[in-house]
């Protein structure tokens, strides 16, 4: 009895696996941004979020979800818009790593001002012997520092780019 139970669970199991496997999926449709004369493509699928500027909209950004990519009539379903592709004049994304080495240059230069003044209050508590000494230069490295972190997120973390001869998107179809 158990022999045949774990048989038809197994013959089951495989079934749902073989018709998920071929049905028509949408992973396989893809919006593209890609730039000439490099190799670097972003690809975004339905349900991503992208932000782009319209000919109609004029300097106005709009951030919306992907609903739907329709690929015979180079279109894009959003939520409340359809929009062709020749519709699009800017398209914007995400630059990762300035994200990261402005949070990490900001997390450095405060961590410096925090320690730099709890070893001065404990010297000047006398609770430690050093001959260390809160100054300008030690205010300097710590401010600097987080000013060029917060620097670096807000010019280098989003990528704004026109939509010209050289900067295009598209839709890509994969599927048979």
């Amino acid at each position: 009895m158990i022999k045949r139970s774990k048989r038809a669970l197994r013959l089951t199991m495989i079934t749902l696996i073989t018709l998920v496997s071929i049905a028509d999926t949408n992973a396989q449709i893809y919006f593209q941004y890609e730039q000439a004369n490099t190799l670097k493509v972003r690809k975004y699928q339905a349900g991503d979020i992208i932000t782009f500027r319209l000919k109609q909209f004029g300097k106005e950004w709009i951030s919306d979800d992907i609903l739907q990519l329709v690929p015979e009539d180079n279109t894009v379903v959003f939520y409340d818009q359809i929009v062709q592709l020749d519709e699009f004049t800017h398209f914007q994304y995400d630059r990762p790593w300035a994200n990261t080495v402005g949070t990490s240059l900001m997390t450095f230069g405060g961590s410096w001002l925090i320690f730099g003044g709890a070893i001065e209050g404990l010297r000047r508590l006398d609770a430690i012997d050093t001959n260390y000494e809160f100054g300008t230069d030690t205010a300097i490295i710590g401010l600097s520092t987080i000013v060029t972190g917060y620097l670096t997120k807000k010019l280098w973390s989003k990528a704004l780019k026109k939509m010209n001869k050289r900067n295009r998107v598209r839709i890509i179809d994969l599927r048979f």
